[in-house]
């Protein structure tokens, strides 16, 4: 049986790298049948992960470099995120980067910080309160907090926002209520399963919920175009040295922006240096690493 599991998953994810890339992808959209064809792999891919449910949960033992870290896995989600036991390829140069800038001194704030698997490696390094977890799905959160006393991280600063460029209460569409799922926010409270408090990154700041930053990573699903918006003073600050974002190019557009204005806008903030990283040709966001000249 769990050969057969095995076969069908390669199949989806066979399906899944056709489906979305390049040329075939706007093959499909011109025959407008691409977002007939995502509802199904969206179908196919849940009922993967309720098959994955029900099987125990484990201990996965991930490997970077000189490092480890251990995660609790349970859920479809989490299987198929840690399968391979190691930093899949559109992750790997990120974590390379941030694991070489950071120091003990450092304040790291992991932004859409999901179940850990950057706060749980990045904890390792950074003294006791200085990692902030930034992370709007209440079931990631639980697991991240779980995830960090796996890895012994002591005293991390773990916060249950969504940030964008003002304070509120928002609809937050989730893919799925499993650990290790991904969402966005919506702006409304209408048609979403859960809302979220909403806050700029400027304020926990200036009220003092969180230190300041000198590294960041940011993955947040489209919203990064406000949250960027709602903490420029903070990203101006001079000690704010090291931004590792995930850009959204549709959520970019939706958001009223382009990349190239995205881009921009962190240049302006003092970012100098700029370096797009290698992702997989099917990987639907980009990942750039944006660094201060010292």
């Amino acid at each position: 049986m769990t050969k057969i599991i095995t076969l069908l998953i390669k199949a989806k994810k066979i399906f899944f790298n056709l489906m979305m890339g390049g040329l075939f992808e706007k093959f499909l959209k011109k025959l407008k049948i691409h977002y007939v064809l995502k509802k199904i792999y969206d179908t196919i891919q849940t009922f993967f992960f309720k098959i994955e449910d029900s099987r125990p949960e484990y201990i996965q033992k991930i490997q970077f470099e000189q490092f480890e870290a251990h995660f609790k896995v349970s859920s479809g989600q989490e299987r198929q995120n840690f399968s391979t036991g190691s930093i899949d390829s559109n992750n790997d140069k990120t974590m390379q980067i941030l694991l070489n800038a950071l120091s003990p001194d450092d304040v790291f704030w992991d932004i859409g910080a999901n179940v850990g698997l950057y706060s749980c490696f990045a904890g390792q390094i950074v003294k006791d309160g200085n990692l902030v977890c930034i992370e709007p799905i209440p079931v990631n959160l639980k697991r991240l907090k779980q995830n960090l006393n796996l890895n012994n991280i002591s005293k991390p600063l773990l916060l249950n926002y969504a940030l964008s460029n003002k304070k509120g209460t928002f609809g937050f569409a989730k893919r799925n209520n499993l650990a290790g799922g991904l969402g966005s926010l919506t702006h409304n409270n209408s048609n979403n399963e859960i809302t979220v408090p909403v806050v700029p990154g400027d304020s926990l700041v200036s009220e003092q919920i969180a230190p300041l930053p000198t590294i960041i990573k940011m993955d947040i699903a489209g919203e990064e175009w406000n949250v960027i918006e709602g903490m420029t003073k903070t990203l101006l600050d001079k000690n704010c040295k090291l931004l590792l974002c995930e850009i959204h190019p549709r959520g970019v557009q939706e958001r009223g922006g382009s990349v190239e204005e995205f881009i921009n806008k962190i240049t302006d903030l003092g970012f100098d240096k700029i370096e797009k990283l290698k992702r997989s040709k099917t990987a639907r966001a980009l990942h750039y690493c944006f660094k201060k000249s010292s």
